[in-house]
């Protein structure tokens, strides 16, 4: 499995634990994660920057670990893939 860095990780975990996931925050599996993308949430549990927590997404985004969804009228929505989802729970 490919090294990934401390920020992913807390990303990974922040988007799969996020309060309004499907699961409430206890995943059991990588459509459990899906919630809205609240980069100011996923800041205050990661640790990080909201800016951070935008580029750390896009770099999930191009390695295939984590999708977003775009929505016109709505909050755009966030989830892991199955293969983020084997990252977050090995870690």
């Amino acid at each position: 499995m490919a090294k990934h860095t401390d920020k992913e990780i807390r990303v990974l975990s922040a988007i799969a634990t996020h309060h309004y996931s499907i699961s409430g925050g206890c995943p059991e599996c990588a459509s459990d994660t899906n919630t809205f993308y609240y980069a100011c949430d996923f800041a205050l549990c990661s640790g990080l920057t909201e800016h951070q927590v935008k580029g750390v997404v896009t770099n999930l985004v191009k390695k295939g670990l984590v999708i977003v969804s775009i929505e016109e009228d709505e909050d755009n929505g966030i989830m892991l893939t199955e293969l983020g989802f084997s990252v977050y729970i090995n870690h």
